[in-house]
């Protein structure tokens, strides 16, 4: 059983939809979100756990630009709106270590029903599957590996687009640089272990897409993204690290620092 909320207002930019999408934004924006999650999952079968979810969310613009496509409201989403949706969640973890594991797989498959009936203002549905495996090299290394799909069928609100850059996708890209309803990308990383006290080092690459729907994504665009950065340990019991990452993409690089492995 969990329950999240949460609450989010950042300034943010928008690069418009579509892997077409400019270096420089078209706009910038500071959106407001006040949303909740709970989930009740239970294991079933082994390491195969079943749940079902709910999540609800109101998304409000703060501030836009004048004369952006924003403030006109021709982009799905850049109104005030509610999206709600029940869904299933199935989700197979073999995983040694939940921080930085080294060994096993960790794969989820969820889908969500945005519909009017149970309060939203948008109406798709909303499809993820999530492989991860982990593999030791040498004394204290580890490969970690992903495969990650998403896509939306309907009308779905920007900010509810999958994206392909940021935190959670190809570092190397801004976050929004580049979004559309269906997604995919394959990653992978090297992860080194402690070289020297609690300091350790990473290499990454990565390739992907965005289209309006599944069956126009392609790998002619060359979105790829390569980098490297630091991990500092901070809880060697549980494996708490600091992640230090500079990525290049395909004209587009940055710096990103979290808490935990990108994946």
């Amino acid at each position: 059983k969990r329950q999240v909320p949460s609450y989010q207002k950042f300034p943010d930019d928008f690069y418009g939809i579509g892997r077409d999408a400019p270096k420089d934004p078209l706009e910038s924006y500071t959106p407001e979100q006040f949303a909740f999650e709970g989930m009740l999952e239970r294991k079933t079968l082994g390491e195969l756990r079943l749940g079902v979810n709910y999540r609800v969310a109101k998304h409000r613009m703060l501030e836009t630009e004048p004369g952006g496509a924003l403030e006109s409201g021709d982009v799905p989403g850049s109104d005030t709106s509610v999206v709600s949706a029940p869904g299933l969640q199935c989700a197979w973890d073999t995983r040694d270590n939940t921080w930085s594991p080294r060994r096993g797989l960790n794969l989820l498959a969820n889908t969500s029903l945005f519909r009017e009936a149970w309060g939203s203002d948008y109406d798709w549905s909303e499809y993820t599957f999530d492989l991860r495996g982990y593999v030791p090299v040498g004394g204290r290394g580890t490969l970690a590996a992903q495969v990650l799909y998403t896509t939306g069928d309907g009308a779905v609100p920007f900010y509810r687009m999958p994206r392909l850059g940021g935190q959670s996708g190809l570092r190397g890209y801004s976050g929004g640089r580049f979004m559309d309803r269906t997604m995919a990308l394959a990653r992978a990383e090297w992860r080194s272990g402690e070289v020297w006290k609690r300091l350790g080092v990473a290499a990454f690459a990565g390739y992907g897409d965005v289209a309006p729907r599944p069956a126009k994504l392609t790998t002619a665009v060359r979105l790829y993204t390569y980098g490297g950065g630091l991990r500092v340990t901070l809880n060697r019991e549980e494996q708490v690290k600091i992640r230090i990452d500079f990525g290049l993409g395909n004209d587009d690089g940055g710096f990103f620092l979290s808490l935990g492995e990108a994946f």
